[in-house]
């Protein structure tokens, strides 16, 4: 099978004519099944490496936020022609976890590589093609990978890295890891190309963005730094935009503030320039700039969606700190509502009893391990917007303790697991879950935390607990609790992930996940292996060191008095508790509630108070 071979969809060439038609969905080549099988003839000669099809991409400038629009936006988003893969142009490591590519043109990657591929005359879209887990090759790497199993691919060529054999081409490694979302491994793969052709701004966007989602901000602002592109160009705004972006979470205000200034004299960059300004001005505390920023935006019902829905929930921390919670409550509500809510909480609840069902006593007590038996993992499970981001800095300011924030390698594990559990006989063996151990352990050395303990808190963890037991046998999990009334309020006024997380905008869809949650929890402690320790949020922040020196007992490691100055270290945080973690422990955030307690009865009618709770007697915070 022949194929003329097109510029990468990372590379700037210039693009070529297009053809006048476009093939529609519907008709393009349908995945292969397991009938489709590496054809055992003799592979052809490989394509002339100097012959390229006149069709290629400017890139995907990783995704073009939503905030920007327009002519800007209509530019940025004018693609010329689809990626060679079938991958979107705007795919990047924060691409949704739920979507996955489209179906890809059978052989793309095989016929790449020099052979045959044999697609059956009635495939399934849903098998995957013919190959052995046991024996793998760079061939059906890429035959999985084009017939849409990403997972399977990422396996498969673990297997063959882990044996020294692997002879990907980094296009198809770049692709395969794009699809995982795996920032880090982006991130290596980029590098390598970049070395290579360092003329590459939309792969050094890219890279800057992984920088990002790691906490490596100063070297994300060095890559988005090195972008050299003329101010006209189409991109610049998207640059320019991200830049800003990052600045902020790097507290480098002065630097973002005239960025987004800058962007605001394009009349489609308006709205989002607003958005960032607004922020800059809140997190310097100028609260009556902000709100008048923000306002113009949230109450604008002809406003673009996207920048309306951030500046909503940045005017509610604004009102709230300025002391007004009806109008605090009313902003993050309407920000709730801008998107359609269709969150099922009998499907979650479902859901929620099909976890515990799978991981039984019996379940866990004969399922297969890892041989690994490194103890360094530390999972801090919660509820978002518990506690987490804050305990996470406490011991990670111990000097045998670090945290890698909220790295997404256990949903990748929990993938893997099910799907070597659906085509392998008798379910993963050891060797399977020693590599997938390898990839979580190859994680922390790639974030470059060589400490004893290193803490993961990575949101809804509670949900694959039972998987990272068997893989990770020597870990320990942290469970921290807090007032759920504070706990819900909190996240209700927070722009919390509603792709990842659709139970985050209705206060009775925020009781149902918390209800699960609890279950989930109160299931794992009765039957996993795992060391787990609950910790309550109120008694830390009420008497710290008590409760730190309980926890590093459990940890195994000595009580460290840096702990206590948790403000103190300079440690990139980019969830939305950045600002919080860099001063020292106060309790303005205990039985906040109550400022808000007219809005909250069917959340109080779920959680009454009870006697025993910290904040049972009210005041006026």
């Amino acid at each position: 099978m022949s194929r003329s071979r097109r510029t990468p969809w990372w590379s700037t060439s210039p693009p070529g004519p297009r053809s006048p038609t476009r093939r529609s969905s519907s008709s393009r080549p349908p995945a292969r099944t397991a009938c489709a099988r590496i054809s055992s003839a003799p592979p052809p000669t490989p394509p002339c490496t100097a012959s390229r099809a006149t069709s290629s991409t400017c890139g995907p400038w990783s995704e073009v936020p939503a905030c920007i629009q327009g002519p800007t936006r209509r530019a940025m988003l004018k693609p010329p022609g689809p990626s060679r893969y079938g991958l979107p142009l705007a795919v990047a490591p924060e691409m949704i976890r739920s979507e996955r590519p489209p179906p890809r043109n059978p052989g793309t990657h095989a016929a790449r590589i020099g052979h045959n591929v044999v697609v059956s005359e009635h495939p399934t879209r849903n098998t995957p093609p013919a190959f052995d887990l046991d024996h793998p090759t760079t061939e059906a790497v890429a035959l999985l990978f084009d017939s849409g199993h990403p997972v399977l691919a990422d396996i498969l060529l673990r297997h063959l890295d882990q044996g020294g054999k692997a002879q990907v081409p980094l296009e198809l490694r770049l692709e395969i890891m794009l699809a995982r979302e795996d920032p880090i491994r982006i991130g290596t793969t980029a590098r390598t190309i970049l070395a290579r052709n360092p003329n590459l701004p939309a792969l050094k966007l890219t890279l800057a963005r992984c920088c990002y989602r790691l906490g490596q901000l100063e070297q994300s602002i060095e890559h988005i730094g090195s972008i050299k592109i003329p101010a006209h160009h189409p991109k610049a705004a998207l640059v320019d935009w991200w830049h800003a972006r990052i600045l902020v979470r790097a507290d480098r205000l002065e630097e973002a503030a005239t960025i987004a200034g800058d962007l605001g004299r394009t009349p489609s960059m308006k709205s989002a320039s607003e958005v960032l300004l607004g922020e800059i001005d809140l997190l310097r505390g100028d609260l009556e700039p902000a709100r008048d920023r923000l306002q113009g935006i949230a109450f604008d019902a002809e406003s673009v969606i996207p920048p309306r829905y951030d500046a909503c929930f940045l005017l509610a921390r604004t009102l709230d700190r300025m002391g007004d919670s009806d109008g605090a409550f009313e902003a993050a509500r309407m920000g709730n509502r801008i998107h359609p809510n269709d969150f099922d909480p009998d499907a979650w609840d479902r859901a929620t009893d099909t976890i515990i069902e799978t991981f039984d006593e019996s379940a866990v007590q004969a399922a297969t391990r890892s041989n690994t038996t490194d103890d360094s993992p530390v999972f801090l499970v919660g509820m978002p917007r518990s506690g987490t981001s804050l305990l996470e800095q406490i011991l990670a300011s111990h000097p045998r303790i670090g945290g890698v924030g909220e790295r997404q390698e256990p949903f990748l594990i929990e993938e893997d697991v099910k799907a070597v559990q659906n085509i392998r006989e008798g379910g993963p063996t050891a060797e399977d879950l020693d590599l997938e151990a390898r990839l979580y352990l190859d994680m922390q050395t790639a974030m470059g935390i060589d400490r004893a303990r290193v803490v993961n808190k990575a949101l809804g963890l509670d949900r694959v607990l039972g998987t990272l037991a068997r893989v990770l046998p020597g870990a320990r999990v942290i469970h921290l609790e807090r007032n759920p009334r504070d706990t819900i309020l909190s996240i209700h006024q927070h722009n919390i992930n509603i792709r990842k997380y659709p139970w985050s905008r209705e206060l009775e869809h925020l009781c149902c996940a918390r209800a699960a949650h609890e279950r989930l929890m109160a299931h794992w402690k009765s039957v996993l292996p795992t060391p787990i320790l609950t910790v309550d949020y109120e008694s830390v922040v009420a008497d710290p060191q008590p409760q730190i020196q309980r926890i590093t007992s459990f940890l195994g490691i000595d009580f460290d008095e840096a702990c206590l100055r948790f403000h103190e270290l300079d440690r990139a945080v980019i969830t939305p508790s950045h600002d919080q973690v860099r001063k020292p422990l106060n309790s303005q955030g205990i039985g906040r509630w109550r400022r808000y307690e007219r809005h909250l009865g069917g959340v109080l009618d779920t959680h009454p108070i009870r006697p025993d709770d910290p904040d049972a007697v009210g005041d006026d915070r």
